[in-house]
């Protein structure tokens, strides 16, 4: 096992083992156990952390991280943000920071960051609890109503017109507090682009299932690989910029004109789908990414 040398009190010299924190809820999924065998192969383990234990581990030199991955989907619960707000003090090689992840995850906080940095994204509202005010929106075309914070597609409703969209934001905004009422573009069609660091390492289409409009392949939506052009990865990679990340998935959409319009980014892309269908080994380029951050040894 690699091992880093550090000074002690005394002039004793400690050995600390090597290790990289992978920062979920979900520490038995997947996705955790592609990067945790990634890092293996490179000769650093790899153990996922709950955003509540990490203090600990922290505060304790002869456990502390050499390193540590945000690997939180969307919709992570507030305590546990709250958890991670003030561990950024450590020292410690983050990557995906903790205020980058918590604007990623708030849909509607991260697409005004990209409006700001002047990239173009669908038209929005947000609808809240408290806030009856119409929006201004086309009453013509088909509308998305989604949560402010989730993943994989859970919670959006497609299709609608807008006082159906208007009703059902509005009930959504009743129980959660807020909800997104937002302009469909093109038939569902999106397009992911995988970005760690600032390099592409796979990027893919995905067309909704009959019906459902909603481009997760977990709802039956069909994959295929894609290559984007050198303005779609551009993008890309401002989207990335502009949110502060250093792993993303940015989904691109179409809209009414054809131009590409930035539909989110993701601070905790999926690794399975996208791996099975191109074939890179993501996870392993995660890792590379993350050791090139290590401080020398």
């Amino acid at each position: 096992m690699a091992s880093w040398a550090t000074p002690e009190d005394g002039g004793r010299a400690a050995t600390i083992p090597v290790w990289v924190a992978i920062v979920c809820r979900a520490t038995r999924g997947p996705n955790v156990a592609r990067l945790v065998s990634a890092f293996g192969q490179r000769g650093v383990p790899a153990h996922p952390i709950r955003p509540t234990a990490l203090q600990a581990v922290l505060d304790d030199p002869a456990r502390r991280p050499a390193a540590l991955l945000t690997r939180l989907a969307s919709g992570a619960p507030d305590v546990e943000m709250r958890a991670l707000a003030d561990l950024a003090d450590h020292g410690v090689p983050w990557i995906n920071g903790v205020p980058s992840v918590a604007l990623a995850q708030d849909k509607w906080a991260s697409l005004e960051r990209l409006r700001e940095a002047g990239l173009p994204v669908p038209g929005t509202a947000l609808i809240t609890r408290e806030d009856e005010a119409r929006p201004t929106l086309p009453a013509a075309g088909r509308y998305v109503v989604k949560p402010t914070r989730g993943s994989a597609g859970r919670g959006v409703i497609v299709g609608l017109e807008l006082e159906q969209a208007l009703h059902r934001a509005r009930a959504y905004a009743e129980i959660t507090g807020s909800a997104l009422l937002q302009v469909m573009t093109g038939d569902g069609l999106d397009r992911r682009l995988f970005l760690v660091g600032d390099t592409l390492v796979a990027a893919m289409e995905r067309r909704p299932a009959a019906g459902s409009g909603r481009g997760s392949v977990l709802y039956g939506a069909e994959a295929t690989t894609w290559s984007p052009t050198t303005a779609q990865l551009d993008l890309a990679r401002r989207a990335q910029a502009a949110l502060g990340l250093d792993v993303a998935g940015i989904d691109l959409v179409e809209d009414e004109d054809g131009r590409d319009v930035v539909l989110e980014a993701n601070s905790c892309p999926g690794l399975s789908a996208i791996e099975a269908l191109t074939g890179v080994d993501i996870a392993g380029n995660m890792a590379d990414f993350v050791l090139r951050k290590l401080p020398p040894r």
